[in-house]
């Protein structure tokens, strides 16, 4: 678990920052549609890329392999719900901003997974 711990380090103040940038965004911190909007335009690319790069992580322990995957698909739904809200507020749907929000929750108990099993 240590030698997958620092294998992670370097990940982390990445991570810090994609999430830094959306919190400023949104929750508490929102403001209005429009400044949302241009925060996840800015934001997206960076989110984008941190997952691609936390997918090509090569790992041979079984264990660590099923532990890496909660992180993965957390950050792939964390992602996808950005996308999502990005192209809602681009088009005032409702609808998609719900799907969104699922997301962003089920990313959130990936997660959680990730973080149990972490210790």
């Amino acid at each position: 678990m240590s030698s997958y711990a620092a294998t992670m380090a370097p990940f982390a103040d990445r991570e810090l920052e994609i999430l830094m940038a959306y919190d400023n965004v949104t929750g508490v911190n929102y403001k209005d549609d429009r400044t949302t909007f241009e925060g996840l335009k800015k934001l997206l690319p960076d989110a984008y890329a941190f997952v691609a790069d936390i997918k090509k992580i090569k790992i041979t322990d079984e264990d660590l392999i099923r532990v890496h995957t909660f992180y993965v698909r957390a950050w792939e739904y964390q992602y996808l719900g950005m996308a999502k809200t990005f192209s809602a507020l681009s088009k005032a749907d409702k609808k998609l901003l719900a799907e969104a929000d699922a997301d962003l929750t089920e990313g959130r108990a990936y997660m959680s997974k990730y973080a149990r099993e972490m210790g």
